[in-house]
């Protein structure tokens, strides 16, 4: 089982939903132990149960629901974003027949921080982002939602 914190259910709700599109599977609002759950951020701390959104092998833990909508941008959607940016290194890697270990070798990253990177529990800087790009002879792009 796959474990994220969001700190808002608006975040967590985004999250399961892009997991359903692009995976399929239901989504269930659940009540869980807290321990395995990345601590969330700002400071703030889980109880020793905590909601979540549950679909397929992830769950997906959150605080409270957002009282402002243009509350906290800093911290929106983060945990979907590594998420979306580790599957898209884990694609393209598998796709060049690369193991960890040789993406280990021509990075100089660590083969359980790239695991880590690929499953979205670990943040990934920039420089790092773009020496994996070029590991696996791709580039990095943001593109505008449609």
């Amino acid at each position: 089982m796959q474990r994220f914190t969001e700190i808002y259910y608006d975040d967590a709700l985004r999250f399961a939903q892009y997991i359903q599109a692009t995976e399929g599977g239901d989504i269930e609002l659940v009540r869980e132990d807290s321990v395995g759950f990345p601590m969330p951020a700002k400071n703030r701390v889980f109880g020793d149960m905590v909601d979540c959104l549950k679909i397929r092998n992830i769950e997906i833990a959150f605080l409270e629901s957002r009282k402002n909508p243009n509350a906290d941008k800093k911290h929106k959607n983060r945990s979907l974003y590594r998420y979306i940016i580790g599957q898209r290194i884990r694609e393209i890697r598998e796709l060049n027949g690369m193991s960890l270990e040789d993406l280990s070798a021509k990075t100089d990253i660590q083969a359980n921080n790239l695991r880590n990177i690929e499953s979205g529990r670990l943040s990934i800087n920039t420089d790092m982002l773009c020496l994996i790009a070029n590991a696996l002879d791709a580039h990095v792009s943001i593109v505008r939602n449609i």
